[in-house]
């Protein structure tokens, strides 16, 4: 018998599953320090500053971390349900759909967060969408024109952001025509019923931390409310809630007490 047959060389693995599970991990985990950063520096969540609502313990900052490792894995494996199906058939390739999927799960978050940052310190943490319309004398156009103008550094950011997406799809797509055998080590994908399943579980999680009552837990919330992964949870919940389509749901903040009254 030859000797490559007895003794056969070792196959490449694929390391598509380990690759994906860290990937996931570690967009989690970024995504809840940033936007932890950014809520000690735009209200001083963490170090109780003046008439800003905050944490007062230990076991107050260790819920808000897990509450919002919670939330922010509900919105990646979300975002993750709609970019790998749609990514993985026109990047035309996987290490292209890989670094793609990273971009879009931290680009997702990471704009709302600049945006809502930038806009709070300039315009204070009281702004609200019905404030701009006020300050645009009740014209849609001219509130964007408000708001573009207060935030004339975005552009900038963004365009930035946009050229360095651009460089790093270019990148990946060469990588994987340089070396295809090692861009196909990433398969196989993550199954969108797994994906699924972890968004449920996730977002189920999340739900009970947002509707506990008492003080302690207010505070918790208040915090997680300023994360984009929370409010698109809010929103879900008083829309799946809603019964009379009256703008309020059954298991919202404030409840519907009439949630058969659409009056």
């Amino acid at each position: 018998m030859p000797a490559s047959i007895q003794n056969p060389p070792p196959s490449r693995r694929a390391v598509g599953a380990g690759a994906w599970a860290v990937l996931l991990l570690a967009l989690i985990v970024s995504i809840t320090l940033a936007e932890a950063v950014l809520l000690e520096l735009g209200g001083t969540f963490f170090s109780g500053g003046y008439n800003h609502p905050n944490v007062e313990s230990g076991a107050q900052v260790v819920g808000f971390f897990a509450a919002s490792l919670a939330v922010d894995a509900f919105l990646v494996f979300a975002i993750w349900l709609v970019a790998i199906p749609l990514f993985r058939r026109f990047s035309g390739g996987l290490l292209s759909c890989f670094v793609l999927v990273a971009c879009a799960s931290l680009a997702i978050p990471g704009a709302f967060d600049l945006l809502r940052y930038r806009l709070f310190s300039l315009l204070g943490r009281g702004v609200s969408v019905e404030n701009l319309f006020e300050l645009g004398a009740g014209d849609a156009s001219m509130m964007a024109t408000e708001i573009a103008l207060q935030l004339q550094g975005i552009v900038a950011v963004a365009l930035v952001a946009l050229a360095g997406l651009c460089l790093i799809i270019w990148i990946s797509r060469a990588a994987s025509r340089r070396w295809p055998t090692a861009a196909e080590r990433l398969a196989p994908t993550p199954k969108l019923w797994l994906l699924a399943a972890g968004a449920a579980v996730t977002g189920l999680t999340a739900t009970v931390v947002l509707l506990l009552p008492g003080d302690g837990a207010a505070r918790i919330q208040k915090g997680l409310l300023t994360k984009p992964s929370a409010l698109l949870l809010v929103d879900l919940i008083r829309f799946s809630t809603d019964v009379d389509r009256d703008g309020y749901g059954v298991l919202s903040r404030p409840p519907d007490t009439a949630p058969f009254d659409g009056t």
